[in-house]
């Protein structure tokens, strides 16, 4: 039950999220909007670490862990965000964000590939209603 209720309130601001980003990029380029947003992001997730004392675990990161973080690092928070904000700063917030919830089709045939997940039937009629959704918000 904990799981659904805080998935409910992470679906709720990441919902809310990209209206203030649109309200923002109206007076700055989406790079200056990223870099801010990315530092104040960065501000809090450091005084969380520090204040509860987490910043300890840093060290017990092995350097295969480190490198994959790098990867997804690069991957969401710098190119995924860049293009996502340079979308929303030259497109429409609802638009952008129901094209940006296609990305588990992303991580649904990623995780295929690569870690051998099975796809249940269940998941490529939801990958399919997904595909459908985005024919018809695009055309």
């Amino acid at each position: 039950m904990q799981g659904t209720i805080l998935a409910v309130f992470a679906a709720i601001c990441w919902g809310i999220a990209p209206i203030a980003a649109k309200m923002a990029l109206r007076s700055v380029s989406p790079v200056i909007g990223m870099g801010v947003r990315s530092a104040i992001a960065a501000g809090m997730v450091s005084v969380w670490l520090f204040t509860t004392g987490s910043y300890r675990q840093a060290g017990t990161l092995g350097g295969r862990s480190l490198v994959w973080l790098t990867v997804e690092a690069l991957l969401a928070t710098v190119v995924g965000d860049a293009a996502y904000f340079y979308a929303l700063k030259h497109g429409q917030a609802g638009q952008v964000s129901l094209i940006m919830a296609a990305s588990p089709l992303v991580t649904l045939t990623v995780a295929t590939m690569l870690l051998g997940e099975p796809i249940s039937l269940a998941k490529w009629l939801g990958a399919t209603l997904i595909i459908g959704g985005l024919f018809l918000i695009t055309f």
